[in-house]
């Protein structure tokens, strides 16, 4: 599991005033990969990510004593890449990191979710 999360508009955003602008994000992105990408995937991913990590603070941090801190630097712009502060981290301190992976898979073994790696993706069968 990654340390920081991306996201446009989660609380931990919300209270430490961070705002993105969503159209510029999705278009930046959409232009570092040419426009070879279906928008309407990353439009689905910025509208829907903020309510994600929020779930996730909520369900499986905050009973872990837990909770998101928002980077409000994106740290690294020039000429040539516009980044944006979508980082959120898992913290119990605010300034440190930490891990929540076992307590993801703890939470999904709990409410019955079954998790499939390495599948092989299969073609349907020719309509004959």
């Amino acid at each position: 599991m990654r340390v920081g999360l991306a996201s446009i508009g989660s609380r931990a955003q919300k209270a430490a005033g961070v705002t993105i602008n969503k159209q510029e994000l999705v278009e930046s992105l959409a232009a570092f990969a040419q426009h070879n990408v279906d928008q309407r995937l990353l439009e689905t991913r910025a509208d829907n990510s903020g309510a994600t990590l929020d779930w996730l603070e909520e369900k499986v941090l905050k009973p872990n004593g837990a909770h998101l801190r928002a980077e409000a630097d994106a740290m690294v712009t020039n000429k040539a890449y516009q980044a944006f502060p979508t980082e959120n981290d898992p913290t119990f301190d605010g300034q440190s990191f930490t891990s929540y992976g076992d307590w993801f898979l703890e939470y999904q073994e709990k409410h019955g979710v079954d998790l499939r790696f390495e599948t092989i993706k299969t073609s349907p069968s020719p309509v004959r």
